[in-house]
């Protein structure tokens, strides 16, 4: 995925872009700034992680059994890239990236996500050489959606900076 994400970019001309990526997106970013580096200006990176702990690799297959049981499993299956999520490993790969990375963590009155933790999130900005942690307040899993305005504006103030 990772490739066909460069692939559009280099067919639309582009030279270098900032990549946002969340959950199984946030994968496929890390992939894409080490892949192909020079397409990637910036990294920022929400809902993400370097390799699933035990707890994430229960929880993708516990989805993944539920895809094979659902009375549709194309229908559920087109809402997880399951293998990219559990197949993913990236501790060893991540000191190698290059792009300057955002990296934001979830806080919602106490409870933070549950499936994407903290301790996995905080993990991949340390593995990532210079990459800046962040925790976002008042929102428990897409701030994109719960809270647009402040993750638009942490987003776009760090595209700035690197600019």
């Amino acid at each position: 995925m990772a490739d066909d994400a460069a692939g559009v970019l280099q067919a639309l001309g582009i030279p270098a872009a900032h990549v946002a990526g969340f959950s199984g997106g946030s994968t496929i970013s890390q992939e894409l700034a080490l892949r192909h580096p020079q397409l990637v200006r910036s990294l920022v990176l929400q809902g993400t992680w370097p390799t699933p702990d035990t707890y994430l690799l229960r929880w993708g297959h516990r989805v993944r059994w539920l895809a094979e049981t659902a009375p549709t499993g194309r229908a559920f299956l087109e809402m997880f890239f399951l293998d990219a999520i559990v197949d993913h490993g990236m501790s060893a790969r991540l000191p190698q990236a290059t792009a300057p990375t955002l990296v934001l963590d979830s806080w919602l009155a106490g409870w933070r996500d549950v499936i994407l933790r903290s301790d996995l999130v905080r993990s991949v900005a340390e593995l990532i050489p210079g990459a800046r942690f962040e925790l976002l307040e008042g929102e428990a899993h897409q701030p994109f959606q719960e809270i647009p305005e402040e993750w638009n504006a942490r987003v776009a103030a760090f595209w700035r900076e690197v600019e």
